[in-house]
């Protein structure tokens, strides 16, 4: 009988050894931010949108998101190079600062967005895929011709709800660029 244990205590002690070394982390309850970027220049049409998603476990290419799903991921902590792209007339940037240890929004790192129209910055630094905080923008749609629109988060709302503002192109402001999106819904009023 006490072999008997000792053989499942050392078959247990060895397999979750080999378990451990041979295994990578599994990322459980984790969030990844995403930039998702839809773009069709043929007919004027840029969309930029704020993506988290859960537990997607690690990948070693990251960047074949971009190239596969227009899914780009927050750079790592070691590279915080911004994430630029150019559609048509238009182009996007966007920076993921170093996460945070502490304060309210827990480790989410802050992340800001840029938007040149014909090579005129029209967005600087616009708060961009802050979950926690009021102001936090995650949505831009661009309609060559026609409008500018941006959503935010409403963060105080019981329904943490969106909040939406669309500008005509002939519309912006003289005084560019929009430096947040409370500027950008206010500028109009």
């Amino acid at each position: 009988m006490m072999i008997k244990k000792f053989i499942f205590t050392a078959l247990i002690v060895v397999i979750g050894a080999i378990a451990f070394l041979n295994g990578r982390p599994s990322r459980a309850d984790t969030v990844t931010p995403f930039m998702q970027l839809n773009c069709i220049p043929e007919l004027g049409c840029l969309q930029v949108s704020a993506v988290t998603l859960a537990n997607v476990g690690w990948q070693e290419d990251y960047r074949k998101y971009g190239e596969i799903y227009g899914l780009y991921l927050r750079n790592l902590p070691e590279n915080l190079d911004p994430i630029r792209v150019t559609c048509g007339v238009t182009e996007v940037e966007v920076t993921y600062g170093a996460s945070r240890a502490q304060g309210i929004c827990g480790s989410a790192p802050a992340a800001a967005l840029s938007f040149w129209l014909n090579g005129e910055l029209i967005l600087d630094g616009v708060r961009f895929h802050d979950n926690c905080l009021a102001d936090s923008v995650f949505l831009l749609t661009y309609d060559e011709g026609s409008s500018l629109e941006l959503c935010s988060r409403s963060v105080g709302f019981r329904e943490r709800s969106a909040v939406c503002s669309a500008k005509f192109l002939f519309e912006l402001s003289q005084e560019l660029p929009y430096k947040s999106f409370t500027e950008f819904r206010l500028d109009d009023l």
